[in-house]
């Protein structure tokens, strides 16, 4: 697993962090890591598993991987973009995508939906359909993802691929 992915997954799950073989005592181990700094806990935890970290998008809630999966997508469009495109993952969990003069985008779990705020549509609560293994507004039925990757298509003529 990538550096980058384990230091999204560290912000993401910091309080969750699960490892593959799921003994408790190394999950009390990475928590007091992670209060470490990222670098040298996710160097540490990389080094005592021989070389993979032990975190993982199985762990995480619906929410969570995909507010993962989305970073990952942002991360590899950023370089195809020429205008500012930095896309982040707060210390609270919050996804931040800045586009410059053409306005932030967020999206962050709140009770079991999520809320994507975007400069364009305002803010939006999606639901999880597991049967679909998507995510859905319940007022409309429209999908989060391509309403995503319709408006940044749209502002920075780049294709995410989600």
């Amino acid at each position: 697993m990538p550096l980058r992915r384990a230091r999204v997954l560290g912000t993401i799950c910091r309080r969750a962090l699960v490892s593959s073989i799921g003994t408790a005592p190394l999950l009390t181990h990475h928590a007091r890591l992670m209060q470490l700094s990222r670098v040298r806990a996710l160097q540490h935890i990389k080094l005592h598993n021989g070389g993979c970290s032990c975190l993982t998008t199985e762990a995480l809630s619906p929410a969570k991987a995909e507010m993962l999966r989305i970073f990952e997508a942002l991360e590899d469009a950023k370089d195809a973009c020429s205008d500012t495109f930095v896309p982040e993952i707060g210390d609270d969990g919050v996804l931040w995508l800045n586009l410059g003069d053409k306005g932030w985008y967020s999206l962050q779990e709140s009770n079991r939906q999520l809320l994507l705020f975007s400069p364009v549509t305002g803010p939006q609560y999606y639901e999880f359909d597991p049967e679909n293994r998507w995510w859905k507004s319940p007022n409309d039925g429209h999908l989060m993802v391509e309403l995503l990757v319709r408006e940044l298509m749209h502002s920075t003529s780049v294709y995410i691929n989600l």
